[in-house]
């Protein structure tokens, strides 16, 4: 079942092929990465693109951290969402699980990683 289309979405995230910019991370985006896989895939997948299983099930589905027509680009904007979550959608606040370190570094890795595919 892994890596298969079901239904039109992908399934399940976790095999999908790794980013082709992984060694161009910083030390940041790095730190970064690890806590988007353990807290961030499950619902935007892991390629950012919010393309798996659970995106049949949530209204509305989770966001493409992949385009470039982002509206929150700025790391300090995504810091605000990730911290507070996005009225309106499916994104929760994490400022109860993640520390503003934490959500600096997911912030980073989606600037470095998800926004130049």
């Amino acid at each position: 079942m892994d890596g298969q289309i079901i239904n039109g979405t992908q399934m399940p995230f976790l095999l999908l092929p790794e980013l082709s910019n992984w060694t161009q991370l910083s030390q940041e985006g790095k730190k970064g990465k690890k806590l988007y896989l353990e807290n961030c895939a499950f619902c935007h997948a892991k390629d950012g693109t919010g393309r798996n299983w659970i995106e049949a099930f949530l209204q509305p589905h989770p966001r493409d951290l992949t385009k470039s027509n982002l509206e929150i680009k700025q790391k300090d904007s995504l810091i605000y969402v990730i911290e507070n979550g996005l009225t309106g959608s499916t994104m929760p606040a994490w400022k109860s699980v993640l520390s503003k370190a934490e959500m600096k570094s997911i912030a980073v890795y989606i600037n470095e990683a998800l926004q130049k595919q």
